[in-house]
């Protein structure tokens, strides 16, 4: 079927042609095709044709045809000739893949293997140190034993340290079951469901969240149990209401449609009031009476014990530095495909691969933070909880280098808007990401901690 559109009147004005020659061109006439299935559309195609001279008092006619043309594509997959297969399934997402899962059981077999040499060696000698009678024997007063007192003591700021792991841990949950939901239903062919889904996933897994800080918390004896769940529950979204201000400030000013509504504002500060907080105050309240049995297998000492001066590469900030390394390498081809996707508008459709990167990421993180424990306790400093965290949240670090890095090179933008929208966009994207990943290092790193100490002799 043809329809052909007779002479019209147009007041919008339609876009202009290419100048040639100095002269002004503008279209004067739209083709419309339209491919259905049934009685349902599935795509539809606009162009522009016989451009004319934009001449001072000349009279322009302009029409319009409107092709209709049937199709065997069915209505559910009408979204996927917008999915570029050859970008992302191309052979490098492939092998960056099988690289990335290769190094991670390189990796663990490499940490296995050190780890169980030498904490047998360890085991082996602090057992004969333990049942000499010689008082003349040659014992070695060093290593990971001699803190044994002090490797359960409560870290500095223990509020605060129970607040972003927990706010960690909600994150880490949210960010598995929205892949999950994603990898088994085809979310990109909704307008905003990603997004919603996410929202949802987040507000659920506020009970991870008030559980996770509510037993760490208890385990650490702490007694400040209000500002615990306040905190959170809202670190995290008080970086986004922050950064979001800032961009929604920069939008009115600009006048741009990228604003937020201040409608939608409200609705997101009423779920956080009506489910994110009771359901914070939920886990909370599980944690502390669940799992906030503090089963350390050693006592901590009354008087802290002094931390004996280290090498430069065997301080704390060196270690944190190397120890984001690691898992950013694992993770960095998949961090291209994921920022060209939301900043080049392209469909993101390949969650079977973001999930099993996600998995990677955890595994590497875990190792990693694992050994740089090891070392620090090996070198007598029993303050690694911190550490453990803030060696996972490195990663995120070098993903705000490799944003910079992307901006510059692989985008075009360009401008104030362009600039503060996307590093604004990025500070939130890593926030997350170190939260995550600093929760994950921390938590692996406590179960390592116990299971070592829990066959030592202590005195």
């Amino acid at each position: 079927v043809r329809l052909v559109g007779s002479e019209m009147c147009i007041r919008d004005r339609p876009a202009a042609a290419p100048a040639t020659d100095g002269e002004a061109l503008m279209y004067t006439h739209r083709r419309l095709s339209i491919a259905y299935n049934g009685d349902r559309v599935i795509q539809v195609n606009l162009t522009s044709e016989a451009p004319a001279a934009l001449v001072e008092g000349a009279e322009l006619t302009f029409t319009y045809t409107v092709e209709w043309h049937p199709t065997e594509i069915r209505f559910g997959k009408r979204f996927e000739r917008y999915l570029d297969y050859e970008f992302f399934e191309h052979q490098i997402h492939w092998f960056s893949i099988f690289n990335s899962f290769m190094m991670v059981l390189f990796l663990v077999g490499i940490v296995a293997l050190i780890l169980m040499r030498t904490l047998r060696r360890d085991y082996a000698r602090y057992t004969h140190d333990a049942d000499a009678d010689d008082l003349d024997a040659d014992v070695d007063e060093s290593g990971w034993k001699q803190v044994h007192g002090d490797v359960f003591r409560p870290p500095a700021q223990p509020v605060l340290f129970a607040a972003l792991v927990g706010a960690g841990a909600q994150l880490c949950a949210m960010a598995l079951a929205a892949i999950l939901t994603a990898t088994l239903l085809t979310l990109y062919t909704g307008r905003g469901a990603v997004v919603t889904t996410c929202i949802t996933c987040y507000l659920l897994a506020c009970l991870v969240g008030g559980y996770t800080s509510g037993a760490l918390y208890a385990q650490l004896g702490g007694r400040q149990w209000t500002r615990v769940l306040l905190y959170t529950a809202s670190l995290f979204p008080a970086a986004v209401i922050s950064t979001m201000a800032v961009l929604n400030a920069v939008a009115i000013g600009y006048r741009s449609m990228s604003a937020v509504p201040f409608l939608t504002i409200i609705a997101m500060l009423l779920l956080w009031i009506v489910v994110a907080l009771p359901l914070t105050v939920a886990g909370t309240i599980l944690g502390r009476h669940l799992g906030g049995a503090a089963d350390y297998p050693c006592r901590v000492n009354a008087i802290p014990r002094l931390v004996p001066e280290k090498a430069w590469y065997a301080r704390a900030h060196v270690l944190v530095l190397l120890g984001g390394v690691l898992p950013f390498g694992s993770i960095f081809i998949e961090m291209y495909f994921v920022f060209t996707s939301f900043w080049n508008y392209k469909f993101y459709y390949v969650y079977g691969f973001l999930l099993l990167v996600f998995a990677i990421l955890a595994v590497v993180t875990v190792c990693v933070t694992i050994v740089v424990t090891y070392f620090l306790l090996n070198n007598e400093d029993y303050r690694w909880a911190w550490t453990a965290f803030l060696s996972g949240a490195s990663t995120a670090l070098y993903v705000l280098v490799y944003s910079i890095y992307y901006f510059a090179l692989k985008t075009k933008m360009s401008g104030f808007f362009q600039t503060v929208f996307y590093f604004g966009y990025m500070l939130l994207f890593c926030t997350a990401l170190a939260l995550m990943c600093g929760a994950v290092g921390y938590l692996g790193c406590a179960a390592f901690v116990k299971r070592i100490y829990r066959n030592i002799k202590s005195d």
